[in-house]
């Protein structure tokens, strides 16, 4: 092969890209949360958007538009959405009319949802202790790292952190 990637990029492979690294270990968390969720029947998109909504509805009791949440979630409305179909049929979540707005929809958990989310954030708790398990000491580093650097991109994206596919503090 006449290509040199390496020329070109400055990389001597792809373990040198950080993009690269945050995806490959975001993968390998994602596969372990997904395992867990499974077991319980529920998607990984599902759990986010039932746990945005928790979040977003501590902060926000008179209740969340579906655009509000997928904002917050980061995906597009036509996904929140797709999503909310099966959360909805399955009795985990409520959709219905917004007070003031004929156009949205306010979605909020039942309480078949709020104990099913219990239960998910208790996975996510198990699986991110066993996920640092391995080595404590580095993922406490890398969380730290990770933690200052999205600090970093918040403060560029301003008064729209939403933007970045980022949950309200």
């Amino acid at each position: 092969m006449s290509l040199k990637l390496s020329e070109i990029t400055g990389y001597s492979s792809s373990y040198d890209v950080l993009g690269y690294l945050l995806r490959l270990m975001s993968s390998i968390w994602h596969r372990q949360l997904n395992a867990e969720l499974a077991k319980i029947g529920l998607t990984e998109m599902q759990f986010v958007l039932m746990i945005g909504l928790g979040w977003l509805l501590e902060s926000n009791v008179k209740g969340v538009s579906q655009r509000q949440l997928a904002d917050a979630c980061g995906i597009s409305t036509a996904l929140a959405s797709q999503v909310m179909k099966p959360l909805t049929k399955k009795g985990l979540v409520e959709v219905g009319p917004h007070a003031s707005d004929a156009r949205a929809r306010v979605v909020s958990l039942s309480a078949e949802g709020e104990a099913k989310l219990k239960e998910a954030a208790a996975i996510l708790r198990r699986a991110d202790e066993e996920f640092r398990s391995d080595n404590p000491k580095v993922y406490d580093k890398l969380f730290k790292a990770l933690r200052e650097a999205v600090d970093v991109k918040m403060k560029l994206a301003g008064e729209h952190p939403e933007d970045l596919g980022a949950m309200p503090r």
